[in-house]
């Protein structure tokens, strides 16, 4: 059987007239096509925005932006107006990103179906000033709203949560100057903290765990590239009229790019949608299956009945028309919307294999369409987070507050909107993550300890970059702690926040405490508090206003870390030693852990997570 590798395609310039014409010998033209839209829809999704605003930042001298809408040619004028709307909401954003911009919206009729419905951006920079080299060392375009006085919020969204709306984007502070970089490549070894949480002595190499040594567990999926295969399927009484195809190739893109990116190319997917969907030969109500049941009682009989008899019962209705010949992961999607069923999924050994004609199914995720279809949530994404787990990757949300288990006024997580094992805003995996996980290049990370620890500036450039720059410096607190600095900008896997988070990062490492407990915990300044923030598509949620702009400073365990400088593609930091600092002394520092995480709590407990404070 053929497979369909899906990757990313670059598109080729439209030739019918999109745009106004322009002497060639004054500008360059960079085009980019948006993802698709759904049936109907008119303003942009999470992606969308990520895509317009990547394309406003990459262009940083651009003077023209140009968004068509386009129709195919035989469709009504509805449709032209619709694509005409799309095509606006488009132009504006890129205008709220960048008021200087000279924007136009149009729409287009084309004879390639494969355009029909979608937004082409067009954007015009002057020759000579085209392109990223420049605008990666360009100042970052921070909103006319920030100035450099520090903002205060006093608009309570949720008094008992005490969480506070924001009226711009960031929050800058007048600069310093940069310390000298006196501190270049360093030994990593020193900060390779060991796992000593009850999980790793409970479960061995087999558990989910935050520290080293690395998982050697024969359930760990190796690296290397992985045969992915898809199959959406429906039931007798509740079916979808969406091809696979149409349905899941940009779900199937950005996992694949997603695991290439984070993985440093150590995991690559080739991918294969099944191009018809497969009916089950029983009625949805024989699947039925609860959150309840699945995230609290996953291993308990029922639970596990009712897995088993959804692999025995797909196998059964497709094993004549699917090839299941050398796969590594299969991925079973129902139609979407239905209320049937929660999370069918494998985790060998505990169920599985899975004997089909060809080879067994070991390992596969089959996700509740009620769940991972509504706006703001995405399917890749959980594939994406569900897989980490098979790499032995923990959740960095409380276990105790997961789905159904979440009580009243309770924070979520201790890093909660801030990474991809958190599940939500900001789909970035952490560069303490990808060290353990063996997937980081070599000159990613600095260790500092107290040997060879010196007053330095580092350029930290995103996590997301799969390249060798330098990402995070990693200080060294205890045998089991330490604190990691680390640069983020938002990437076409995030949703679009309404508090940026390009800016600089700063978490705490615990490997003493287990997985599902907060062993990795985000550090806000001084003074920060919880802010309303958008969730894609899906309305609002709440997270800590962590992440550092151009002036800000954060204090912990005695070292000082500053952004001097913010640039399109990276951070200038200076890290110094407190001479004044002691053990013990009251915290300086804002987090969330489970002794302060109770927000409607008059007696909650500053955060004190410092080695030897508590």
């Amino acid at each position: 059987m053929k497979r369909l590798v899906v990757g990313i395609v670059s598109v080729a310039v439209l030739a019918f007239g999109l745009v106004p014409a322009q002497a060639a010998t004054e500008y360059v033209a960079s085009q980019k096509t948006l993802a698709s839209f759904s049936a109907g829809a008119t303003g942009l999704t999470a992606l969308q925005r990520s895509q317009v605003k990547r394309a406003v930042e990459v262009n940083t001298f651009a003077e023209k932006f140009i968004c068509t809408g386009i129709r195919y040619f035989e469709q009504s004028m509805s449709v032209n107006i619709m694509v005409r709307k799309r095509a606006k909401a488009a132009c504006a954003y890129a205008k709220e990103l960048n008021p200087e911009l000279s924007t136009w919206y149009q729409s287009k009729p084309t004879q390639a179906r494969s355009y029909a419905g979608k937004v082409l951006l067009t954007v015009k920079s002057p020759k000579g000033q085209a392109g990223t080299t420049r605008t990666l060392t360009a100042g970052y375009r921070y909103p006319s709203c920030d100035s450099e006085a520090q903002q205060n919020l006093t608009k309570l969204n949720r008094e008992k949560w005490l969480i506070y709306d924001v009226d711009c984007a960031t929050d800058r502070t007048s600069t310093t100057p940069a310390l000298n970089q006196v501190i270049g490549s360093t030994p990593l070894a020193p900060c390779a903290l060991t796992e000593t949480s009850v999980d790793r002595t409970r479960y061995a190499s087999g558990a989910l765990t935050t520290g080293f040594p690395r998982s050697e567990a024969v359930t760990r999926w190796p690296d290397g590239e992985k045969n992915v295969l898809i199959v959406a399927f429906d039931w007798p009484d509740i079916t979808d009229d969406i091809s696979p195809n149409e349905l899941l190739s940009g779900e199937a893109s950005m996992f694949a790019e997603y695991m290439k990116t984070f993985t440093r190319g150590k995991v690559t997917l080739d991918v294969e949608i099944h191009p018809e969907r497969i009916t089950l030969l029983e009625p949805s109500a024989s699947f039925s299956q609860s959150e309840r049941q699945q995230n609290t009682s996953q291993w308990g009989a029922g639970n596990v009945n009712a897995v088993d008899y959804f692999y025995q019962e797909m196998i059964k209705a497709s094993d004549a028309f699917v090839d299941y010949s050398d796969r590594d992961l299969v991925l079973f999607v129902p139609p979407r919307f239905e209320e049937v069923f929660a999370e069918f999924n494998l985790w060998p050994p505990g169920n599985g294999p899975y004997q089909t004609n060809e080879d067994p199914i070991v390992r596969a995720f089959t996700p509740g369409g009620g769940y991972h279809f509504r706006p703001g949530n995405s399917l890749w994404a959980f594939w994406v987070h569900e897989s980490m787990h098979y790499f032995k990757l923990p959740d960095l949300y409380w276990n105790d507050q997961n789905s159904v288990k979440r009580t009243p006024f309770t924070f979520p997580g201790p890093m909660h909107g801030l990474d991809l094992m958190d599940g939500t805003y900001n789909r970035s995996l952490n560069s303490w993550l990808m060290w353990l996980a063996g997937w980081s290049l070599e000159g990613e990370q600095v260790c500092l300890t107290d040997t060879n620890f010196q007053d330095s500036s580092y350029e930290l450039f995103p996590v997301s970059n799969n390249d060798q720059s330098l990402k995070a410096v990693m200080l060294k607190l205890s045998e089991t702690e330490l604190l990691i600095v680390e640069s983020r900008r938002q990437t076409k896997f995030d949703h679009t926040p309404i508090r940026s988070q390009d800016g600089v990062l700063v978490y705490h490492v615990d490997t003493s405490i287990p997985h599902g407990e907060g062993a990795i915990t985000a550090i806000a300044p001084a003074g920060r508090t919880l802010v309303s923030n958008r969730m894609g598509e899906g309305g609002f949620d709440t997270m800590l206003d962590t992440f550092l702009y151009e002036g800000n400073s954060l204090n912990m365990a005695g070292y000082n870390i500053t952004v001097n400088k913010a640039y399109v593609g990276s951070d200038i930091v200076s890290i110094s030693k407190d001479p004044d600092w002691t053990r013990g002394q009251e915290a300086n520092y804002v987090c969330l852990t489970k002794k302060n995480r109770v927000m409607n709590d008059p007696n909650r407990e500053n955060c004190a997570i410092l080695a030897g404070a508590r």
